[in-house]
């Protein structure tokens, strides 16, 4: 089934022209680039809809395995649609922590905004980690990308 729904979200994004995880995020999200001036709004929102108590949502890599696995109940279609900027904000904070990093808004091109995690030169992608797992193949694991994330920037930036 998940092959499926993923070719048929690969031709439905083609169509509409969503040609990267940045296309896809900025097409679903309901904040934008103002996402990170509501980043403990959106993380409370989701502990709220999934009945996360805070003590689980501890900007760990444990807590993205509740996440994850909260996701995969709730459906994935369900969370592009409506959770989409939450999850974007958790695994972004969950980065920030990692490599002692600030949120930033990029601007590629004008009117072409999205969020991102800046650090020791480099910037990070949560929204990259959150689209993969939305549309992997493989159940939702957020912890094992988001620690490729912060892999991929701990090598490039020592």
């Amino acid at each position: 089934m998940r092959l499926i729904r993923l070719k048929q979200k690969v031709e439905e994004d083609a169509i509409d022209g969503r040609q990267s995880s940045v296309d896809h995020w900025r097409y679903y999200s309901k904040h934008k680039a103002q996402l990170i001036n509501q980043i403990g709004e959106l993380v409370n929102e989701l502990a709220r809809c999934w009945s996360i108590s805070h003590d689980q949502l501890d900007f760990s890599y444990k807590s993205l395995d509740i996440l994850s696995g909260k996701a995969e109940e709730y459906g994935l279609e369900n969370v592009q649609a409506e959770l989409y900027d939450n999850l974007v904000s958790y695994v972004g904070e969950v980065i920030r922590h990692r490599v002692k990093g600030h949120w930033i808004v990029l601007e590629e091109r004008p009117n072409d905004e999205y969020p991102a995690i800046s650090a020791k030169g480099g910037t990070l992608m949560p929204i990259n980690v959150v689209w993969q797992e939305l549309f992997g193949l493989e159940p939702m694991n957020l912890r094992k990308e988001t620690a490729n994330e912060v892999r991929r920037f701990s090598l490039r930036y020592r």
